[in-house]
């Protein structure tokens, strides 16, 4: 078995991949979020915490061969820096899924990743939807 940590992941895209991680069977797969969207899934581990808490990702997260982490709440680098350098265990793989919030609103479409990008966060536009707010 294949032990999957994923940050955020109970809501929007990230549920989308836990239920279909959950039908595999070829994966121990374990949430790390801030428990207000619990999945109840008696397969998936939860584990509540907030990202930028290194000491209680220390203490929860359990140390595992990870063979991957899938992050799904990151909002600047340091938020990547501090979970690589917190997560107990080996990771295998570091996978950060972005959607179009980190570009600047326009209308010249397509969106590419030579698009601007944001200067700061948007909390309005995550940190209520299930991630760590990013102060």
């Amino acid at each position: 078995m294949k032990n999957v940590l994923i940050i955020g992941g109970s809501y929007f895209a990230g549920r989308v991949l836990v239920e279909n991680l959950i039908r595999d069977k070829s994966y121990n797969i374990f949430l790390y979020n801030r428990g207000n969207f619990p999945l109840r899934q008696k397969t998936v581990i939860e584990l509540v915490g907030d990202r930028n808490d290194e000491q209680r990702i220390r203490e929860i997260i359990p140390s595992k061969e990870w063979h991957a982490l899938i992050d799904f709440c990151a909002y600047t680098p340091e938020h990547i820096i501090r979970m690589i350098r917190s997560v107990p265990g080996n990771v295998g793989h570091y996978i950060f899924i972005s959607t179009t919030t980190v570009y600047e609103n326009t209308w010249d479409l397509p969106i590419t990743e030579n698009s601007p990008t944001l200067s700061g966060v948007q909390p309005e536009l995550g940190w209520l939807l299930g991630c760590a707010h990013p102060h």
